[in-house]
Parts: C-alpha cells; structure tokens; sequence
C-alpha cells in the first residue's frame, strides 16, 4: 500500500499465477496464489477516478520498512517489532 498496490489471496490459488505489479514507483512480485491489482486499476475501479491518495502514500513512505511478518497478512500489512528501553524484570 506504500506504493499504491493492493495483493490479495485468490479464492482458487491455481487461478492466480502470480507475477509482477507496477505501483508508483516500481514493480512488485506478486506470489502464486495471489493476484495484484496496479495503480492504474485500482483507479479505473474508483468511482471518482482519483486512485490511491499520493499524499497518504507519502506519509506511509516516511515510515521505516515493517520487520514482524507475524503481524498483519504478509502483503499489505506486516507488523513492527521494536527492542526495549531495558530488560524485563
């Protein structure tokens, strides 16, 4: 979503051979069994035609990359995993 594309699980994973998808910015693998939608198809899909939002796609953009894939779906939402100020006691 950082980049304007959305992955999501296909309902028949041999319906969806993976690939690539063009966001903003760059392409993006898309793994088998999943399907990707673009920058520009998310747009065509919207009813007002303005597609992902670039000024909240730099605001995503200014965070540090997500490191906890135990969080969230794996695509479009990962987790973050932050060590602590000290030890547990």
């Amino acid at each position: 979503m950082r980049d304007g594309v959305i992955l999501y699980q296909c309902q028949d994973p041999t319906q969806c051979p993976g690939g690539n998808v063009m966001g903003a910015t760059s392409s993006h693998p898309v793994p088998i069994g999943y399907y990707g939608l673009s920058r520009n198809q998310l747009t065509s899909m919207d009813p007002q035609g303005f597609g992902p939002n670039s000024v909240v796609m730099t605001y995503l953009q200014s965070f540090p990359h997500t490191n906890d894939l135990s969080q969230g779906d794996g695509y479009n939402y990962v987790g973050y995993r932050f060590p602590g100020t000290g030890p547990n006691q």
